[in-house]
């Protein structure tokens, strides 16, 4: 595999931000928007992927189009759920994540 510098592509260093995440407190983990993870979305490159929020996904009415994603979130609000599965998308947990991608 080979030593990358940059640690981007590390996949243990990914895995220890990932369950630093997971482990901070609820006040420290800051909900999402729509809007934000279709920003992210519509970057060249990024469309098939999938978005893994370690926190909850809320809804923004400011967005009116939302693109058919996949999103994994520890929780979604009622009506961010509504919007994706509405879209075309999937609105995962990461149990499921994790079977769909081990």
């Amino acid at each position: 595999m080979g030593i990358d510098l940059c640690n981007k592509y590390d996949r243990k260093i990914l895995a220890v931000v990932i369950v630093q995440r997971l482990f901070m407190a609820k006040c420290y983990r800051l909900p999402l928007s729509i809007a934000c993870l279709v920003r992210n979305i519509k970057k060249p490159g990024n469309e098939k992927k999938i978005v893994v929020c370690a926190g909850a996904v809320t809804d923004d009415n400011q967005i009116y189009q939302v693109p058919a994603i996949t999103v994994a979130a520890l929780r979604f609000t009622a009506a961010a759920r509504a919007r994706v599965i509405r879209a075309g998308g999937e609105a995962i947990t990461f149990d499921q994540l994790a079977l769909l991608s081990p």
